[in-house]
């Protein structure tokens, strides 16, 4: 829902980047807060009669969490990286062009 928003305010008034942002980062949080759920799921799971998840099942979903997480950590502080390299240039650019124009002829 926040990505039609997002879209809708962008695509009319562009200079609105702080909702692009908070759309990131709440997609973050949510992200880290659904693996932390998951977790917590076995512990909701004890409370009902029935076989409990065992500690194998446990310990397999902490550690393919631990690694999607950090896979996807690392992913977006790349993201972030490269496009700030680009923006860099991209300003780099910008400024070169306008030292070219401002030289005497």
């Amino acid at each position: 829902m926040s990505e039609i928003v997002n879209h809708f305010f962008y695509a009319r008034y562009p200079r609105i980047i702080f909702l692009a942002h908070a759309h990131l980062w709440l997609g973050r949080v949510l992200i880290t807060l659904g693996i932390i759920n998951g977790g917590l799921g076995f512990a909701f799971a004890d409370t009902f009669p029935g076989p409990a998840p065992s500690n194998g099942s446990r310990i397999a979903y902490g550690v393919a969490a631990t690694v999607v997480w950090v896979v996807y950590v690392s992913v977006c502080i790349v993201w972030q990286e490269v496009k700030g390299s680009r923006i860099k240039e991209h300003e780099d650019r910008e400024a070169a062009d306008e030292m070219q124009s401002l030289r005497p002829r």
